[in-house]
């Protein structure tokens, strides 16, 4: 059937058919231009209530989305991505992940990056990233967080002492929840594929009831001059082999776990007063940690 015979059963113009195929209309088709298709098409019955669903949810803006200023264009689609995701892997260099920096440390590295912001903007920044980080202990069951680290990022101190130690501490209580996995690549790994690749962040989608529903992993690069989002299939196998291969020379979590507040208690160790931010029970809870 050609397009414009589709486009008349749906009784709209054949640019509008086309600009609902590819993505870029401005709004969604109506439900009845959408029931007039799926019958054109004999599509069955469930995945006409899937494509009524999704037609439902099209207009719905993300709850991130009130924080528009806050993150960049390129960002709205990892913030996206990320909220749809049931398992992020990463793997970082230079600085924690944003899901498990603390305030004090965002703060610090926000002022950095945007010179000049106001304290109406950093507050809204902040506010984004804790509703980020919220999904961690909300949704235990759904969403995963499996963190590669290079021991370089605990040595970097941002923010100062304080802030930094705090942030230690943090890393190393967020590790004992049981959907959150952190394993430090250490300084005496020597030479491995990570120091090529560079950091990055893939993402896992949860399957669906309908098999061409399911959407493919995807990775995510920060890069300065715009976010690279990755979706072929030899992207990913490359960057899935490139994070087991790093994983291969990383501390294990109990490992990781101890060399954290090992770091913290460094950090602190010849202040007048101990800080209270590493005070931290001193072995891991073996029942929280795989």
């Amino acid at each position: 059937m050609s397009q414009t015979q589709a486009a008349r059963e749906a009784g709209v113009g054949r640019q509008t058919l086309w600009s609902w195929e590819t993505g870029q209309g401005a709004k969604p088709p109506a439900k009845l231009s959408l029931l007039g298709l799926c019958k054109l098409y004999k599509a069955p019955p469930e995945m006409v209530q899937v494509v009524l669903a999704l037609a439902n949810d099209a207009g719905d803006a993300g709850w991130w989305q009130k924080f528009g200023e806050a993150f960049s264009e390129d960002f709205d689609m990892y913030l996206g991505l990320e909220d749809s995701a049931c398992v992020v892997m990463t793997y970082q260099v230079v600085l924690p992940p944003g899901l498990l920096q603390t305030p004090a440390y965002r703060t610090a590295m926000l002022r950095v990056a945007k010179p000049g912001i106001s304290d109406e903007d950093m507050v809204r920044a902040i506010e984004l990233a804790t509703k980020r980080q919220k999904r961690l202990e909300d949704d235990p069951g759904g969403f995963r967080l499996r963190v590669l680290l290079s021991e370089a990022v605990l040595h970097q101190q941002v923010g100062g002492v304080e802030v930094m130690a705090e942030q230690l501490t943090h890393l190393a209580n967020i590790s004992r929840l049981e959907n959150v996995s952190i394993r430090v690549v250490p300084q005496e790994a020597g030479e491995h594929l990570g120091l090529l690749i560079g950091p990055f962040v893939l993402l896992e989608f949860p399957a669906q009831k309908l098999e061409w529903m399911n959407e493919p992993p995807m990775v995510y690069v920060e890069r300065p001059t715009g976010d690279l989002y990755l979706g072929g299939e030899g992207e990913i196998t490359k960057y899935r082999e490139a994070y087991e291969a790093i994983e291969a020379v990383a501390l294990s979590e109990d490992e990781s776990y101890r060399r954290i507040l090992q770091i913290a208690k460094e950090l602190v160790r010849d202040r007048p007063e101990r800080s209270p931010v590493v005070q931290v029970d001193e072995e891991p809870d073996q029942g929280r940690l795989r």
